[in-house]
């Protein structure tokens, strides 16, 4: 059970023990009431609601910088920052007109992707970790395919790669442990 799962509403005064990057931390509760997460964890508890739901937006905003992929590879628009093209890594191989709308498709896939984890991140999905991994993985080599017009997204996904490995090494409270 998670700490702002549990009801302390029936005592007058309890002590309740979190970990918190590799620390125990005492928090005495005073209150006859039920209390919250916010309540019992404090300062750390309301970061971590508040990053977890701002990851999420970026996650979800990222995503929908995917659909510039889609709409440039099938002209559904005319797009200076993504022209039209049907070559793959730096113009150095040709896939024609079918192979750049799958690829386009792929966009699509990876937008899609992105807004799901973006929903499994502020949902506390026990996968979300896992998945926003491979979605970023998936996206990096999106990016490394349509370089050089994606190269922003290259390092908006190393920077989440980074992040991901750093929320998986410390707990950042970005991500819901695994639940038996």
């Amino acid at each position: 059970m998670r700490p702002r799962d549990r009801d302390y509403g029936a005592a007058a005064r309890r002590t309740v023990e979190r970990e918190h990057v590799g620390a125990m931390q005492r928090v005495d509760i005073l209150s006859a009431t039920s209390l919250t997460c916010l309540e019992v964890i404090g300062i750390h508890c309301a970061f971590n609601r508040r990053m977890k739901f701002i990851l999420a937006f970026l996650l979800g905003a990222h995503g929908i910088a995917h659909i510039v992929g889609f709409v440039a590879s099938w002209r559904l628009a005319t797009l200076p920052e993504a022209p039209y093209k049907t070559t793959l890594l730096a113009h150095s191989i040709d896939v024609g007109d079918a192979g750049v709308r799958l690829v386009g498709v792929l966009w699509l896939a990876a937008a899609v992707a992105f807004v799901v984890v973006g929903w499994a991140v502020a949902a506390d999905a026990n996968w979300a970790l896992r998945a926003t991994t491979v979605t970023a993985l998936a996206s990096l080599a999106l990016c490394l395919v349509g370089w050089p017009e994606a190269r922003v997204g290259l390092f908006v996904n190393a920077g989440l790669l980074l992040l991901l490995v750093i929320a998986s090494r410390v707990s950042l409270g970005l991500f819901a442990a695994a639940h038996p």
